[in-house]
């Protein structure tokens, strides 16, 4: 039976009591394999972070949300549905954070922590993020990102360190059923292709430990202490609790509106000038993107069109994605938010392209692929949902050949351990080094346009 892949939404995505429906792309057929009917889902297992807790600590500790729901959760109104998203992109963006933050800030108190599952409205975290260098530490259940370069997230001078930055992403009820059923069994997680349901919505706090000197701008955004590295550069050093500051919010939103990719990816930035005494008002959007805009490169002169950028902050940004698309202050400037997380799936597949690659071979990580489409031929794709690619992978290095044999022989193995995974697909130091060319090509094409 031939399958529409802009029909994927009508496919049982994963698990059903007695069945496991896996879409395989290439062949663009649906295979079902009859199965004993599944056990109540396991709850609570997971760990809640990699770190030992200090003895005599006082402050706050991290709990990973993982209640999720057995059973669909009850439609929402979702405020952002009534808006155009390419029309009104800010209206768009705002009515999204009013939703992230309800029940989670605290406006007489800033730097409370977010204890997401006590909200009224419950958001749950992905498991097994805890595991490797990166790992969860234990205050705030932060993971650490890739660090900055000398002038990325600043000008150079002031911005002339390497800087840390650290992350905790959380899905609404809808998100967290998903989540739920991919670990329904958490000794053997379902690796079968997934697809959220419109409504979703996942938030992302990222934080940076850059000292004030450095990134002045970020005097007054909400602080959090957490454990993080003593060494910038080395993910292997020992950890230690350090103030960071919160200066990116992303946020992904799962939008049968949206008849291009299903998903709308935006990212805020922490401006000092927002007028606020609540930080958390200051987070003002960088833009919004609901296309990759195929075809379009940094020479060919074609406009972007499926990204917004808010001209409000574009004196805070020091670059922004591949050919201007949307990416946030920390991200990889040769990449894009819907780009990188359109890779999403097992067996993993390239973040980014390889480091020298054509323009050419670039756009093949900027096309528009349909909410639960994979990127690559033979992937289980997990609907732009790294999330679920990274936990999956640190629990296959944690246990080697149980995830083998679920896709029915159809999907490719995974040939041994794969490479650390982190937000540049690439060894970190590799990665430094094509951002610094990127940004020095950015700087330069800045002062010729200057010149004219």
């Amino acid at each position: 039976m031939k399958i529409n892949r802009m029909k994927l939404a009508s496919l049982a995505f994963f698990v059903s009591l007695t069945t496991l429906s896996v879409f395989i792309p290439r062949v663009g057929k649906s295979v079902v394999a009859r199965r004993p009917p599944l056990a109540p889902c396991a709850r609570g297992t997971f760990k809640n972070s990699r770190d030992t807790i200090p003895v005599g600590w006082t402050g706050p500790v991290f709990e990973l949300s993982q209640t999720y729901p057995d059973s669909p959760p009850a439609p929402e109104s979702y405020p952002w549905k009534a808006i155009n998203f390419e029309k009104d992109p800010m209206a768009y963006m705002m009515a999204v954070r009013a939703y992230v933050y309800e029940g989670n800030v605290d406006p007489a108190n800033p730097n409370k922590p977010w204890v997401v599952q006590k909200n009224s409205r419950p958001w749950y975290h992905a498991p097994w993020l805890d595991a490797g260098r990166n790992g969860r530490e234990f205050v705030h259940g932060l993971t650490r990102e890739l660090a900055s370069v000398p002038g990325q997230i600043w000008k150079n001078p002031p911005q002339n360190m390497d800087l840390q930055n650290w992350a905790v992403g959380f899905y609404n009820a809808s998100g967290g059923y998903v989540i739920g059923q991919v670990w329904c069994d958490p000794n053997k997680p379902n690796v079968g292709p997934v697809l959220f349901p419109d409504g979703t919505v996942s938030a992302k706090l990222l934080f940076s430990a850059a000292p004030l000197s450095q990134v002045p701008f970020l005097r007054g955004s909400v602080e959090w202490t957490a454990n993080i590295n003593s060494v910038v550069t080395d993910p292997a050093s020992p950890r230690k609790p350090q103030v960071l500051r919160l200066l990116q919010i992303d946020i992904a939103v799962r939008d049968d509106n949206n008849k291009l990719t299903g998903w709308n990816f935006g990212t805020f930035i922490y401006n000092t000038d927002g007028g606020s005494k609540n930080p958390w008002e200051n987070m003002q959007p960088v833009g919004l993107m609901w296309g990759n805009d195929p075809g379009v490169t940094p020479t060919n002169g074609k406009p972007i069109k499926q990204s917004w950028l808010n001209p409000q902050v574009a004196g805070l940004m020091q670059h922004y994605g591949w050919a201007k698309r949307l990416n946030g202050p920390v991200d990889n400037p040769l990449s894009s938010c819907l780009s990188c997380h359109s890779t999403a799936g097992w067996p993993r597949a390239d973040l980014a392209p390889p480091t020298g690659a054509s323009e050419a071979a670039r756009l093949k990580w900027f096309r528009n692929i349909p909410a639960g489409g994979a990127f690559e031929a033979n992937q289980a794709s997990h609907d732009y949902s790294l999330q679920l690619t990274y936990g999956i992978r640190q629990f296959d290095v944690a246990n080697p050949g149980v995830l083998k044999s679920q896709l029915l022989g159809i999907l490719k193995n995974t040939a041994g351990p794969q490479p650390e995974v982190n937000r540049a697909g690439k060894p970190e130091a590799e990665f430094r080094r094509e951002v610094i060319r990127e940004l020095r090509r950015l700087k330069s094409s800045k002062k010729v346009r200057a010149k004219r």
